[in-house]
């Protein structure tokens, strides 16, 4: 095998386990195409895994406790950073900001 075809191999690869799945996952929560390439847009690479891994399970967690999906989606959009964070960091810091504040998300 040339070294472009391992390179083929491995780019499709990546984009059936890993890019696809994460489009996939920003389609269904945010909505529409276009939110969809904006977050892409303005997230780093490294934050690709951390959107199945963290955003989903994040974005569940809010929903669960009655959080509308439109709010959901104007913050991600806003920083979509923070939702990337892992699981157990998000949710300690939602229970914060509910102590602190006194507000639910």
């Amino acid at each position: 095998i040339s070294r472009n075809q391992e390179q083929r191999t491995i780019f499709w690869y990546a984009l059936d386990s890993t890019i696809r799945p994460v489009v996939e996952a920003l389609r269904e929560i945010m909505g529409s195409a276009e939110n969809v390439w904006r977050i892409l847009k303005s997230s780093r690479l490294k934050y690709l895994l951390g959107i199945r891994e963290n955003l989903v399970r994040n974005v569940s967690f809010l929903r669960a406790r009655a959080v509308p999906i439109e709010r959901i989606q104007k913050r991600i959009l806003q920083t979509p950073g923070a939702f990337m964070r892992r699981h157990e960091v998000f949710k300690d810091l939602v229970a914060q900001a509910e102590v602190k504040w006194g507000v639910s998300p």
